[in-house]
């Protein structure tokens, strides 16, 4: 029989093979092996596939002696036309005669391939299973099925001690609940993830991340789940961190005195990102020109004020100090003050993150302070005039003290002389000049000792009736000048201790006639005033200021530069007794220039 008519209706790759040598084959034989029949034919069986087993060549040779059938499978042939790469070929011989063999080969190289990546792939998954430290379970009807050594890492059991556990036996009892949930999630979805608490072997409880997927047989229907544990006890610390700086920082911006903001510049618009309610409520009714506070209170920002703020804010990122205004409010709102510190964020934008504080008795506590600090300086001021003042004074008090003491002694010394002979005329004025000098220190004395008795208050008023009339009979005998007096007969009694009044209407009489011109009198006038009875003494001289009438009063003080004598002690010493008495002294200008001092003197009646 012609072999061809053999081979052809073999559709797998098909040779004929007598003794061992290739006798025919059929095109699927060529296409198989990239090598031409006439090339093959004839030639030996171990010549032509010199990469074939050993132990194959020896079972053909047993088919040939006449042995069981050849059944082989996966035998390595070299395939030319796939670059020398080696194919796998199931191989089946049958013995046709007792030298001729029909051989049957079967590429089944991706059925090897295949078989040979899953058992690569079972070897990675092998190795990241036995040394990965998540855990991952095969669970099959709820009961764990396979686990990955990471079980004695996580939970401290053993692979094997898990097998035939419900998967959820390890859960913390806390979260079983949970689980519940997640269980009917995976039915539903057959996918899904979770986060719970394990607890160990030795009860110590761990974080874990749960992935869990459908785990497939061969056919690729579900018959379980892949279950994969993850330890997240570091990523739940530092969320629990986290959310307590945040809750922190939520309370501490709640409860603070200041608010505080934070505004983003996009180059064509400014956004507040946020505010809190202290600072909202610090700005409820502001208005003004602050550019931050604009951008917090209009809502819309014109481009204009997004340029602006967008200078200032880099000018104030490339020097690193803040932005401040102080925006001032009507007598409800007060001050605030807003300061503002800018930053950049990683695109690039300026971030303006601020501060709003309530200043109103910061503000008030400078205006206070200045208003002090000028009072002070003013006092100082003062001082300073009263210490140049007393220096003057004191000068002027050993001045006026020397001259009446010149006089004495070179009276005195004239008349106790022998050598000098004097008239009786002659010797009557020394004598006036030395009485009149002993009485002008006897008045500069008893004005220091007024001075000091009423600075001190080291003495009491007797208040006793008497009549206007007899108190100035004593002030007006002493004075040397013309006095124009205007008394009304009719007044009442007056009530007043009458050597204190006494010595105020004579330093009030004597300040009036060193003040009023030569030759022009002064007025005491005397006039009824409801229970009262004003004493007004009037001169005609230059007058006083009134924004000077209070510093008239102080002791030592000359007013508009005066040159006349004294040393400024009378009208103190007038109010002073005037005062204790229960009466007032009141300046005020005379009509046609001078100055009036009007003493209000009680009655009886009063």
């Amino acid at each position: 029989m012609d072999p061809m008519e053999l081979l052809r209706p073999q559709r797998d790759t098909t040779g004929l093979i007598r003794d061992l040598e290739i006798r025919a084959v059929n095109p699927a034989f060529e296409a198989a092996t990239g090598r031409r029949a006439a090339d093959l034919v004839g030639q030996g069986l171990a010549s032509s596939f010199p990469e074939m087993d050993p132990g194959i060549f020896e079972s053909f040779c047993a088919v040939a002696d006449g042995s069981t059938p050849l059944s082989l499978n996966s035998v390595p042939l070299r395939s030319a036309i796939h670059a020398g790469t080696v194919h796998f070929f199931d191989v089946r011989a049958v013995r046709l005669d007792i030298d001729l063999l029909l051989v049957t080969y079967r590429d089944v190289t991706d059925q090897v391939q295949a078989v040979e990546r899953l058992k690569h792939s079972e070897n990675l998954y092998r190795l990241v299973s036995d040394t990965s430290n998540d855990l991952v379970l095969i669970v099959a009807q709820d009961t764990i099925v396979w686990s990955s050594p990471a079980s004695e890492r996580l939970l401290g059991l053993l692979p094997e001690t898990l097998i035939g556990q419900d998967w959820t036996a390890w859960i913390d009892p806390e979260h079983r609940e949970e689980m519940g949930a997640f269980r009917t999630q995976l039915v539903t979805t057959s996918h899904g993830t979770t986060r719970t608490k394990v607890m160990g072997a030795d009860g110590t409880r761990h974080w874990v991340s749960m992935t869990a997927g459908p785990y497939t047989d061969d056919r690729g229907h579900p018959i379980g789940f892949l279950i994969t544990l993850r330890l997240i006890d570091a990523e739940v610390a530092a969320e629990d961190r986290t959310r307590a700086l945040l809750r922190q920082r939520e309370l501490i911006l709640t409860n603070a005195p200041v608010g505080v903001f934070r505004l983003r510049l996009y180059p064509d618009a400014v956004k507040t990102d946020y505010i809190t309610e202290r600072g909202e409520r610090l700005l409820i009714g502001r208005r003004g020109t602050c550019l931050p506070l604009r951008c917090l209170t209009d809502g819309t920002v014109s481009a204009a004020d997004v340029d602006e703020l967008w200078a200032r804010a880099a000018e104030a990122a490339s020097t690193g100090g803040p932005v401040v205004c102080d925006v001032e409010g009507d007598d409800a709102l007060g001050w605030i003050r807003i300061t503002a510190y800018v930053s950049r964020d990683t695109d690039g934008n300026l971030i303006i993150d601020g501060v709003i504080e309530d200043i109103t008795r910061l503000r008030q506590h400078e205006v206070a302070l200045q208003t002090e600090t000028l009072a002070a300086m003013d006092r100082a001021e003062r001082l300073q005039r009263q210490v140049n003042l007393e220096k003057s004074v004191i000068a002027s008090l050993g001045h006026d003290l020397r001259t009446p003491l010149s006089t004495i002694m070179s009276s005195a010394s004239a008349l106790n002389s022998s050598d000098t002979r004097l008239t009786d005329l002659e010797r009557c004025e020394l004598s006036r000049g030395i009485a009149a000098s002993a009485e002008r220190l006897s008045q500069l004395i008893e004005s220091l000792i007024d001075l000091r008795r009423i600075e001190t208050g080291g003495f009491t008023a007797r208040l006793e009736s008497t009549t206007l009339l007899a108190v100035l009979e004593a002030p007006l005998g002493r004075v040397l000048v013309p006095i124009e007096l205007d008394i009304p007969t009719d007044l009442p009694d007056l009530l007043a201790d009458r050597a204190l009044l006494e010595r105020s209407v004579e330093n009030l009489i004597d300040n009036a006639v060193r003040h009023s011109p030569q030759g022009v009198p002064v007025l005491v006038r005397g006039r009824r005033n409801g229970d009262a009875i004003d004493l007004e003494i009037i001169d005609s001289g230059e007058g006083v200021p009134a924004e000077l009438y209070e510093d008239m009063f102080s002791p030592f003080r000359r007013l508009n530069g005066t040159t006349r004598g004294g040393l400024g002690l009378g009208l103190p010493i007038a109010k002073g007794f005037a005062e204790a008495m229960g009466m007032t002294l009141t300046p005020s200008a005379t009509p046609g220039g001078g100055l009036t001092m009007t003493l209000r003197i009680r009655t009886t009646h009063g």
